[in-house]
């Protein structure tokens, strides 16, 4: 940002608060010597000062100082509000209506403006999901080293036991009970590291799918171009693909392996 607009900030937001002290210290007051008031000077100047300040932001004069003006106007309606024993409710209507009638327009040029890209909210979609599974990774770990510790348990249980033969532990209903449930434990592991393998890979690709849709909503707000629905479909695809075993390598293959080769070795 420039000096300028820094400066616009720094006095928007001033006026923003004064306003907001103005109107809370107003509240319930009749204001008969015009203490705490806005006046006309103090609206205008506002106008001015956040028209140049949303121009800056939204990119285009006009609409900023319709936004800027619009908004300063609909103080004199949160003065009635505040103060409504001070009379003026028509004229502060009027100018609330007019207010209105002059910022519309500009609305969906600020609301384009302010909210995310459609490739930037991808990202953080893409982002929270591979928190939230993280965090069901990090359980299923913690949850997988409790059946582990618990089948050294069982494990170290039948072995005191001394059962030379499976017989011998088949006739003895504590033993057996005691080997059900470590192969209960044994099935239990295996679903759950099942699960963590294919769990973590799903996230590494869904990371390696928000840097990449990070860079390309980088390259979007640098040139203002929209990312092709068609280069956003492949990268969500790859997410949900399932990795195919290895087969004869195509022409293609061997010319991006050669690439990434010379990369790498130029690279590092």
């Amino acid at each position: 940002m420039s000096t300028f607009s820094w400066v616009l900030v720094v006095v928007g937001g001033f006026l923003v608060l004064y306003a907001a002290l103005v109107l809370l210290r107003g509240i319930g007051r009749a204001d008969r010597r015009g203490q705490h008031s806005l006046g006309c000077g103090f609206v205008l100047l506002a106008g001015v000062v956040w028209g140049f300040a949303l121009a800056q932001y939204v990119g285009a004069w006009w609409t900023g100082m319709r936004l800027g003006i619009g908004l300063a106007l609909v103080l004199p309606a949160l003065t009635a509000l505040a103060r409504p024993a001070r009379g003026g409710v028509l004229f502060s209507v009027v100018l609330l209506a007019t207010a209105v009638a002059l910022a519309a327009p500009a609305m969906p040029r600020l609301w384009e403006r302010a909210r995310p890209g459609r490739t930037a909210a991808m990202v953080r979609e893409l982002e929270q999901a591979a928190d939230s599974l993280l965090a069901r990774i990090e359980n299923t770990e913690a949850y997988i080293s409790q059946m582990r510790q618990e089948r050294r348990g069982l494990s170290e249980r039948i072995r005191r036991a001394g059962y030379g033969e499976f017989a011998e532990i088949a006739g003895d209903p504590e033993g057996y009970a005691l080997l059900v449930e470590l192969a209960e434990v044994d099935r239990l592991i295996e679903q759950s590291e099942a699960w963590l393998r294919r769990a973590q890979d799903t996230m590494a690709r869904t990371r390696a799918a928000a840097r990449r849709l990070s860079r390309l909503a980088g390259a979007e707000d640098a040139t203002g171009v929209e990312v092709a629905e068609e280069e956003i479909r492949e990268i969500l695809a790859e997410i949900e693909a399932t990795p195919a075993a290895p087969g004869p390598a195509t022409v293609e293959e061997h010319v991006e392996r050669e690439r990434l080769r010379e990369l790498f070795e130029a690279e590092f």
